[in-house]
């Protein structure tokens, strides 16, 4: 209930004060509760703490030293509302979600919110009108800012329910590859892609390449695994055939590898240039202030930069918290992604596609934060998709073993309670009075043992008496 009142909140633009803070749906749900589930966590009611875990928790603690050093006056009140967005989120999906059939609802439920804000995407692509936030407003509610974006493809950048394009791009983007592979045994290949389809068409409309990017990497990623499932080493072929192709474009470009790549995936090829300036610069900060970083003071830039936001999300943690609140969050993201990618389950088993659909979706997510920064309530959905795969870790493989013909044809409840003694019949006796059975049947219809064997087996059937029958 907590997962699902909390993507339902991440989409609530709607913000309210309540004394010196500034609240929204997500960030007051995750104040009432936040601090129970992590004492419920702490005492064990959620399985061993694990070292994701302690991360998470250090880079919180780290955040308040940080800003303790740099910005102690604003401290309290930024940890305090970072913290939430960050430590809660990742609680709400770390405790709400522990087994397949939790990480199937959370889907399910995510792609229902794509589907529900569609139409209103559609509507502000035509008319540059945010329908849900301007509807907030007239009934008196303080809602999100317009964002009023440059037009693309001519299309006018949607941002529906999130303070920016790029951030609806996101959240629409991020259910790809668990909607097409998380789903796979719960839903036929035709339904699949129609909703696939529709999460493309979503992500789309908010015209951003930084919520293109994850598109293009999970649809190649999900392709690769559709045509090498019968390769062993799928995933070590798949790196032999890129870092080749990747060191041959730093050899034979004139800039940067992945200055080059950008520039071709990118709507304005301004903007990958505008990017490398900030990451350079932003190693400059980081690298003059590594241990407490620079808080919220200026950062230090070209003149002619006159805009202070810094489109790498990693980077910013660095610059802000510096090296070590940079590894606690990246170490995080790292180390569950790495022990969720070697684990080992049995051929066929159903936790071999959730695991996929997991990793594929985080490699995205991960790669796409290099250039997007994000705040507020996708601050809170990538921390909720982070959180949601955590139980894969300390799964229980038998427990989580779908039975289709027992979930198909369950057994015939039996009282508890009879006058007669229960009697286990061993399988030989069933099976030699079966066939006495299938011998007196065929006697007693003029059959003999020489007659046509399908006829035979076919009236002992009829006659409900075939061999094996309980």
């Amino acid at each position: 209930m907590l997962v699902t009142l909390a993507l339902v909140a991440i989409c609530i633009p709607v913000q309210f004060a309540a004394g010196p803070l500034v609240l929204s749906p997500i960030r007051f749900l995750l104040l009432i509760c936040t601090v129970p589930l992590f004492i419920r966590l702490v005492t064990g009611s959620y399985g061993r703490i694990l070292f994701v875990d302690v991360l998470i928790v250090a880079h919180v603690v780290w955040q308040l030293v940080a800003m303790l050093h740099n910005n102690p006056e604003s401290a309290v009140q930024f940890v305090g509302s970072n913290g939430l967005e960050f430590l809660g989120a990742y609680l709400v999906a770390r405790c709400g979600i522990r087994n397949r059939d939790d990480f199937v609802a959370f889907i399910k439920l995510f792609m229902l919110l794509i589907l529900l804000l569609m139409p209103f995407a559609m509507i502000e692509t035509q008319t540059a009108r945010p329908v849900i936030p301007d509807l907030f407003r007239s009934l008196g509610l303080q809602g999100l800012t317009d964002v009023r974006a440059d037009k693309r493809l001519g299309l006018e950048r949607a941002q529906v329910v999130f303070p920016h394009p790029i951030h609806y791009g996101l959240f629409c983007s991020t259910a790809l590859a668990l909607v097409y592979l998380g789903l796979q045994d719960r839903m036929p290949r035709p339904k699949r892609i129609m909703l696939a389809f529709a999460i493309i068409i979503s992500t789309v409309m908010s015209v951003s390449s930084g919520a293109l990017l994850p598109l293009m990497i999970q649809i190649s990623l999900i392709a690769w695994a559709g045509i090498t499932h019968r390769t062993k080493y799928r995933w070590w072929l798949l790196i032999a055939i890129l870092a080749p192709c990747y060191l041959l474009l730093e050899i034979i470009s004139d800039r940067p590898a992945h200055i080059a790549l950008l520039s071709h995936l990118t709507f304005n090829a301004h903007n990958v240039y505008w990017r490398t300036i900030i990451f350079d610069y932003g190693m400059l900060n980081v690298w003059a202030n590594p241990i407490f970083g620079l808080g919220l003071k200026d950062w230090v830039r070209p003149s002619f930069m006159h805009s202070g936001s810094m489109d790498n999300f990693w980077l910013l943690n660095a610059v802000r918290f510096g090296v070590p609140g940079f590894l606690t969050v990246a170490g995080a993201f790292a180390i569950a992604l790495f022990r969720i990618m070697h684990l080992r389950f049995p051929t066929d088993h159903p936790l071999r596609q959730i695991r996929l659909a997991y990793v594929v979706g985080m490699i995205s997510l991960l790669l796409t934060l290099c250039t997007v920064h994000v705040w507020g309530p996708v601050y809170s959905l990538v921390m909720l998709f982070m959180g949601s795969g955590i139980w894969l870790i300390t799964a229980d493989t038998a427990a989580e073993t779908f039975d289709e013909t027992s979930a198909t044809e369950p057994a015939r409840p039996q009282s508890r309670y009879t006058r007669f003694a229960t009697q286990t019949v061993p399988k030989t006796s069933r099976a030699n009075a079966g066939t006495r059975k299938a011998a007196a049947v065929r006697s007693r219809h003029g059959t003999g043992a020489s007659g046509p064997p399908e006829r035979s087996h076919r009236q002992s059937i009829s006659a409900g008496r075939g061999p094996g029958r309980r």
